[in-house]
């Protein structure tokens, strides 16, 4: 990384968290303290999902509520083995820049 990008952070969602109410709570704090950030890219798996935001998945509707006043949720995946953490849309749409990659 070179220029302004030398700055960039990842934090990832994961964490070896005992429940999933602890990985939400521990996701919700990590995102509130960021504010609005500068840049979200978001890559797209080969189902349509972005965001671990699985297409017909159980918690998608709430996921992509504009108005929830969370920052991350579990999500169950029809299609993926296991449960996921994910951003909500408003966490989302909380950046200056959003991009959305995908190739193929």
């Amino acid at each position: 990384m070179q220029n302004n990008a030398v700055s960039a952070r990842f934090l990832p969602l994961f964490s070896c968290e005992t429940t999933t109410e602890n990985a939400i709570a521990r996701g919700n704090k990590i995102v509130a303290a960021l504010g609005k950030t500068d840049a979200v890219i978001l890559g797209m798996g080969s189902d349509g999902h972005t965001a671990s935001l699985f297409p017909r998945a159980r918690d998608l509707s709430l996921g992509l509520n504009p108005n929830l006043d969370q920052h991350c949720i579990s999500i169950s995946p029809s299609t993926a083995l296991y449960d996921r953490l994910t951003l909500t849309l408003p966490a989302l749409l909380n950046t200056a820049h959003l991009f959305l990659h995908f190739y193929g």
